[in-house]
């Protein structure tokens, strides 16, 4: 996949890195990720309250998007 959209239900967390996952429950407790992007070098992730986040290829947490 390189792109999933979910709007109204939370993205199943077997689709995306665990790492990823572990950091928004920890950091966003109420929120949810509604999209996320696979891009070559690095993931994408948008929150249901429209942060955007980065992470490397390997789920570490980059930095909020802007």
């Amino acid at each position: 996949w390189k792109e999933i959209k979910s709007p109204k239900v939370s993205i199943p967390d077997g689709i995306i890195l665990k790492s990823i996952v572990d950091y928004v429950a920890t950091n966003y407790k109420n929120s949810r990720i509604v999209k996320i992007k696979r891009e070559h070098h690095h993931f994408e992730v948008e929150l249901d309250n429209d942060v955007e986040l980065k992470f490397d290829k390997k789920g570490k947490f980059k930095r909020i998007d802007d």
